[in-house]
């Protein structure tokens, strides 16, 4: 592998502490125990869905905060693949401490009354949910799911893709990234044997602009976050 693909993947390579994209993780998480503070001095614990979730996310947080603060987790995924980073066993026990698995799809949580959460986080996941209706429909449903809420996702006009870690990739027409994952692997995409494949993996990740993503939040406050000079990812959030 090149010295500049390397460079490229640590970018996103969240396995490491040393990584861009751990050090931005840190950063965020700043925010974010701002946002667990506030709820629990609202509501004296602080219930949280992380929606498209991993358990391990969490451990960028010291466990004596999460205790501190009465938080309870709850991992949503839309298959149950997403959450296979423990054993059953292992998952079984998690669920009667601080984090709970659901598989369900974060678009469509209507099993789930209004206001069933403190906290909602989603964390570079809207823009792999697929068209600008199921965006839609996913940040109606954070909004109603909880007072407080972190969303964070790349930016469109950061020159490298997160996902096919190509400089410009994701600025080039989609028939061209098509035939481009049909014959060399991108960052963590691998090469497609057919088109169909190459399609269904271009169209897993539509990053937005921030003119996008921000009308999706009108009422939360946005950031954006810095590297380089550049915007490299969005955020918005709003207070309880």
């Amino acid at each position: 592998m090149s010295t500049s693909k390397i460079s490229l993947r640590n970018l996103t390579d969240y396995n490491s502490i040393n990584s861009v994209g751990s050090w931005f993780r840190r950063r965020r998480a700043v925010l974010i125990m701002e946002l667990i503070r506030a709820s629990k001095n609202r509501f004296n614990k602080v219930t949280i869905l992380h929606i498209g979730g991993r358990q391990s996310y969490w451990n960028i947080f010291p466990e004596n905060f999460l205790e501190e603060n009465n938080v309870e987790i709850t991992l949503v995924n839309y298959s149950s693949e997403l959450t296979n980073e423990i054993d059953h066993s292992e998952q079984l026990a998690s669920n009667r401490g601080r984090f709970k698995h659901i598989i369900a799809d974060g678009c469509d949580m209507s099993q789930y009354d209004s206001m069933s959460y403190n906290l909602v986080h989603c964390n570079s996941v809207i823009e792999h949910v697929g068209t600008w209706e199921r965006m839609s429909r996913l940040s109606s449903e954070i909004k109603r799911l909880a007072p407080a809420y972190y969303v964070q996702t790349p930016n469109f006009w950061f020159p490298i893709e997160p996902h096919f870690l190509t400089p410009a990739f994701h600025w080039l027409p989609e028939p061209m990234r098509i035939w481009l994952i049909q014959r060399v692997s991108l960052g963590h995409m691998s090469r497609q044997k057919n088109i169909s494949d190459a399609v269904n993996v271009i169209e897993s990740a539509r990053i937005l602009n921030s003119s996008m993503f921000f009308s999706l939040f009108k009422e939360a406050k946005h950031k954006h976050e810095w590297f380089m000079g550049l915007p490299k990812s969005l955020i918005a959030y709003k207070l309880p």
